[in-house]
């Protein structure tokens, strides 16, 4: 089903004492809006309402009647159709959609032809490869086993419990040899991917070539990244395939923020020639160097990090991507709008975006993200610079929306000139944003960002006492049987609680509406992949039953 808003389509005649007259509009009583509805129309000269539509012409075939039909009007009256913004865009959308799924299953032919093509080259000129050569050759075997069913059953040892663990979505983070942990929530298929086997593979392919990092600040990283830059542009059918699964998103979405294989084999070229195999210290030096200069520091964060990662995210990700996802303002935005750039702020909102992006900010939504968030916090988030829209097929899309908040010219009736017109136009804006971040989700940088505690605490205790700092979001659970002894299950309602990490560990979380995801413990930090309301906690304790507080600070390095 789909929810469409329904706008009343009368122009209203506004009476003197400021409200508008219902009362002389032709056709009111086919009004079924609520009593609240009918007084926020008497207010504002139109109002939304919420009937459901199974698509979105249905409120156009179906508007309801006002006159019978008789001798002098055989087939009656309905209400005047009001093509709403909203249609249009989402008219505009289907089509988009639609179009970006045909031309996802030509690339996902195409990604399978690339990634058996690169397999096959690994293999070949291993000994071109040098030290590389392995992790090259399995890092290929990875990417075509979660596109290809019958490689994936060939895979043995850590390839195949990368491939089962991605597909699977298991919650618990899965180990490259380079890079950082992967997240296997996003390898899992979104949107239109979902509905088609081929398309969920494709998309767990692909984010694989666009998720691992291989880290420009780490030599052997560096030079695997440069043998493969090397090897892709020294194969025509390589390049060629590469090529086609890369430009159409410069056109459609936006440039990379990420190195790839332009760059990493012209200053490979420059300094070594095309032999990777023989780089030196010195070269593999110069390479990074001039990498630096190149390549600018990431702005969107996509990688499970530490804490005292995240804080120089930038440096530390920049590298190279065999398929890198765009970089889009929004995804900048939303970076800077978080903890720590606003203090104990963990989650963005859209309104940050078009409060922020200079394109798009308007009255309306200053007005509405100081009404959400508080006038201190609304400034913070206009004041953030998250740069120009990209000249391409979804920035044109974008520089459209901003049209909306344009000032109406006289003529156009008063109640499409209100500030209650320009909010219900910030709705519009807001979902046609979404449904595009909902297209796109494959080929975008989407943000990572880092929740919980920096450092856990120095104690812990079996069961929750109510009257202990921290705990306050914490309360016992029901008792409900588990499959493993030596579990408890908490409620959650906020962060972790403070726990000793080497006592015990968070392994999985659940909630009763169904929703998964976990509390992984990283050295020193909790990192939260997806919301949930229930937390199972193992005991891993090895020294004792009931440690004292200084026993466990004593065996536990004093956490």
């Amino acid at each position: 089903m789909i929810w469409v808003g329904f706008l009343f389509p009368f122009i209203l005649t506004l009476a003197q004492e400021g409200d508008y007259e219902l009362e002389k509009v032709r056709g009111m009583e086919a009004f079924a809006g609520s009593a609240e509805a009918r007084l926020l129309l008497r207010q504002n000269g139109f109002v939304v309402a919420d009937p459901m539509f199974k698509q979105i012409f249905e409120a156009y075939i179906k508007s309801p009647e006002i006159e019978p039909p008789s001798e002098d009007n055989p087939h009656g009256s309905i209400l005047p159709v009001f093509i709403t913004t909203d249609s249009a865009w989402h008219t505009y959308h289907l089509l988009l959609e639609e179009g970006v799924r045909e031309l996802e299953a030509i690339q996902a032919e195409r990604l399978l032809r690339f990634s058996r093509r690169l397999l096959a080259a690994t293999q070949t000129r291993a000994p071109q490869l040098g030290p590389s050569a392995g992790l090259l050759r399995r890092y290929a075997s990875v990417g075509l086993a979660l596109q290809e069913a019958a490689h994936r059953q060939t895979l043995t040892g850590p390839e195949k419990n990368i491939v089962d663990g991605l597909r699977a979505g298991q919650a618990a983070p899965l180990s490259m040899e380079v890079g950082f942990p992967l997240s296997p929530a996003q390898f899992r298929a979104q949107s239109f991917y979902a509905g088609a086997p081929p398309l969920a593979d494709y998309f767990t392919a692909r984010q694989w070539y666009a998720t691992v990092v291989f880290r420009l600040n780490h030599a052997r990283e560096t030079q695997a990244a440069v043998a493969l830059a090397t090897l892709i542009a020294g194969d025509a059918e390589l390049s060629g395939l590469w090529q086609q699964l890369s430009d159409p998103f410069d056109r459609l979405l936006a440039r990379a923020e990420d190195g790839a294989i332009p760059q990493y084999a012209a200053v490979a070229g420059a300094v070594a020639g095309t032999n990777p195999a023989a780089l030196s210290a010195k070269q593999l030096a110069a390479i990074q160097d001039q990498l630096a200069e190149r390549l600018p520091l990431p702005r969107v964060n996509d990688q499970l990090l530490q804490p005292e990662e995240y804080a120089q995210f930038g440096k530390l990700t920049r590298g190279f991507r065999l398929l890198p996802p765009r970089q889009l303002p929004c995804a900048v935005c939303f970076q800077q709008t978080t903890d720590p750039e606003i203090p104990d702020r963990w989650q963005p909102s859209g309104l940050d975006y078009f409060a922020a992006a200079p394109e798009l900010r308007s009255p309306a939504a200053l007005r509405a993200v100081q009404s959400q968030f508080g006038k201190k916090i609304g400034d913070r988030i206009a004041q953030v610079p998250c740069g120009s829209l990209p000249d391409s097929l979804f920035g044109e899309a974008m520089r459209l929306l901003a049209r909306l908040q344009e000032p109406r010219p006289p003529q156009v009736a008063p109640a499409l000139r209100t500030a209650a017109w320009h909010d219900r136009q910030l709705w519009t804006q807001l979902g046609a944003w979404a449904e595009q971040r909902h297209t796109w989700a494959l080929h975008t940088k989407l943000n990572v960002l880092y929740l919980g505690l920096t450092a856990p605490p120095r104690e812990w205790s079996r069961r929750i006492p109510s009257s202990s700092p921290g705990w306050q979001n914490w309360r016992a659970p029901r008792q409900r049987p588990l499959t493993k002894p030596g579990w408890t299950r908490f409620s959650m309602r906020g962060p972790p609680p403070p726990a000793c990490g080497k006592c015990f560990s968070f392994l999985t979380a659940s909630s009763p509406a169904g929703m998964s995801g976990s509390w992984n413990r990283f050295p020193g930090n909790w990192n939260s992949l997806n919301s949930s309301r229930s937390v199972i906690m193992k005991d891993t304790r090895k020294h004792g039953k009931r440690p004292s507080r200084k026993k466990c600070i004593s065996e536990c390095g004093g956490n």
